[in-house]
């Protein structure tokens, strides 16, 4: 069963297994929570770098001056993090504020380490 709570102001929903066990997070769980809102715009920035050129390419408006990554990432707002039953393994999703055309940006996180960033709807 899913735990979904606010920490910090974020969304915050945490599988069972690793960091949530019944309808509780474990002191585990709470410490890697922390770990991911203090690297919450670690992730937006990678995003931002991972995606600009996705963006720049594909989406940018006809008459519209191309984005540079820290104006992409400054654009990803309301972020909500999904902790997974595996150890170190979340994602981050972010509103791209019709960057995108709606879509959500998805960092993910794999052995506490950010490791990708894609559009997901």
């Amino acid at each position: 069963m899913d735990i979904e709570t606010t920490i910090d102001g974020i969304p915050v929903t945490v599988t069972e297994g690793a960091y949530a066990n019944g309808r509780k997070i474990n002191e585990q769980g709470r410490a890697f929570i922390r770990e991911l809102i203090a690297a919450l715009d670690a992730a937006r920035e990678f995003a931002g770098v991972q995606l600009v050129e996705v963006y720049n390419e594909g989406w940018l408006g006809e008459g519209e001056a191309a984005l540079s990554d820290a104006e992409l990432a400054a654009g990803l707002s309301h972020p909500s993090l999904l902790v997974f039953d595996e150890p170190g393994e979340a994602s981050y999703y972010f509103d791209d504020n019709g960057l995108f055309g709606g879509q959500f940006v998805e960092v993910m996180v794999a052995d506490n380490e950010i490791i990708d960033a894609d559009l997901v709807s």
